[in-house]
């Protein structure tokens, strides 16, 4: 049975960043013949994988497979887990921001429902007032 892990090799290569020139170079071939192998029209030999491999950062099995070693899940894993526990903490922190301002503004809200209040007193004072006022000028009248 044989496999077919030219595009394997080059999914690898994309992920890595690396180009197809720098490919070649590193595997000390021409362009057109590292294009072969990605293109599977150009058998590779086990040495040239594990240095494909090398040069990607990944395991032969998953060069030739598109399958990672456990080690690397795991790691994937762990970066995974560290990402989710940098969002929690953006979004946390987002949340505690959210209700310093909702609890500012609060305050703010209830200061003025005090300042309101005061004035309709001071208004109903001075209603109080000017009826003692109205009456007195009508008694003098």
């Amino acid at each position: 049975m044989s496999v077919d892990y030219s595009n394997n090799i080059r999914k690898a290569r994309l992920q890595s960043g690396l180009t197809q020139e720098k490919m070649a170079e590193e595997l000390r071939c021409g362009r057109s013949t590292y294009v072969a192998y990605e293109e599977g029209r150009r058998q590779v030999i086990p040495p040239l994988i594990e240095r494909m491999a090398e040069l990607v950062g990944r395991d032969v099995m998953d060069v030739v497979f598109g399958i990672r070693l456990d080690e690397q899940v795991l790691r994937d894993q762990a970066d995974l887990d560290e990402w989710k526990r940098t969002l929690v903490d953006q979004y946390e922190k987002r949340i505690r921001d959210y209700i310093e301002e909702l609890e500012r503004r609060d305050r703010t809200i209830r200061e003025l429902q005090e300042q309101i209040a005061n004035l309709k007193d001071i208004i109903n004072h001075q209603s109080t007032i000017n009826g003692f006022l109205m009456k007195d000028f009508n008694k003098d009248k």
